[in-house]
């Protein structure tokens, strides 16, 4: 049954993504990306879309850019265990016009992002697989001692949490879904929250195949608090927000092995995070299980 599972998802090395799926023993999951994601908009914390350098600030007609490149690994260690790894490099810009005399805004912040290091463990592998998927942040750069306008490249903090994945496949429709909850602690002043993820993906031929993923996070602080004020440009994972984002993508086998993609992914709600659009051009590469099939 595990084999019938598991057979149409990985016919794509790219489908369902740190979904509830382990890997098999000695099978390697890389996929690099290229992104980027511009915003004139953040949601403030009632919900509403607002200029993303606020209401009669300093600076008119804001922008938030950020172009990146990113690496995710999945390394199957045995069939009971899924070691994950991921890191980006990016560099982030904020722009605007002054709204009275001085010089305009022009904020660059260039380095390594978070790096995320976790695991997978399968708890129930028939017609609906599941599992536990515990990780931990570490960050590379440090935010503090930056001009208030200056992008963040992360909270500068340590964050631990954990997932259970649910998942499974619907042959007839050459489909699967995969979905989960959990939650992360938080290191610094950020608030814990919980996450939440649905995917599901479908063939649209041989070698096309069409994915949507719908993702949030819910902040458990309302308030911060004395004494703190809020960072201006608050993009994903800063905490101390929420967010609803919707990803469409579509995949290209290019062979048995390797795949390329491109997605948009929008964030369509929230607060105290940015209204922004990012754009994703991937390339997946999943390699052979041990052909003695050892734990």
């Amino acid at each position: 049954m595990r084999a019938l599972t598991l057979g149409l998802l990985l016919f794509w090395p790219g489908a369902a993504l740190a979904g509830a799926w382990a890997r098999e023993a000695g099978e390697t999951y890389l996929k690099g990306s290229l992104t980027y994601l511009e915003s004139a908009e953040s949601f403030d914390g009632t919900g509403d879309a607002m200029p993303i350098l606020g209401e009669g600030a300093a600076y008119a007609d804001g922008r938030y850019t950020e172009a990146g490149t990113s690496l995710y690994v999945e390394f199957g260690l045995s069939r009971r265990l899924t070691l994950i790894g991921s890191g980006t490099l990016k560099s982030a810009r904020t722009e605007g016009q002054a709204t009275a005399s001085g010089t305009d805004l022009s904020e660059t912040t260039t380095g390594a992002g978070d790096l995320w290091l976790g695991a997978r463990w399968p708890l129930l592998t028939r017609r609906i697989v599941a599992s536990i998927q515990p990780e931990v942040k570490i960050p590379l750069s440090n935010p503090a001692n930056r001009p208030l306008y200056s992008p963040s490249l992360g909270s500068g903090a340590v964050d631990a949490g954990a997932m259970l994945q649910l998942g499974g496949s619907i042959p007839r429709l050459r489909a699967y879904w995969t979905g989960g909850a959990g939650f992360r602690v938080r290191g610094g002043i950020d608030p814990n929250e919980t996450r939440w993820d649905l995917e599901a993906g479908a063939d649209l031929g041989p070698r096309f195949q069409l994915r949507v993923r719908y993702d949030g996070v819910d902040s458990k602080q309302e308030t911060l608090p004395p004494g703190v004020t809020m960072d201006p440009i608050r993009s994903a994972n800063a905490g101390g927000q929420d967010y609803q984002r919707l990803q469409p993508t579509v995949a290209f086998r290019i062979n048995p092995t390797v795949e390329a993609s491109l997605g948009v992914r929008r964030t369509l709600a929230g607060k105290n995070t940015l209204r922004d659009t990012q754009w994703e051009l991937g390339f997946a590469y999943q390699g052979p299980a041990r052909p003695d099939g050892s734990p």
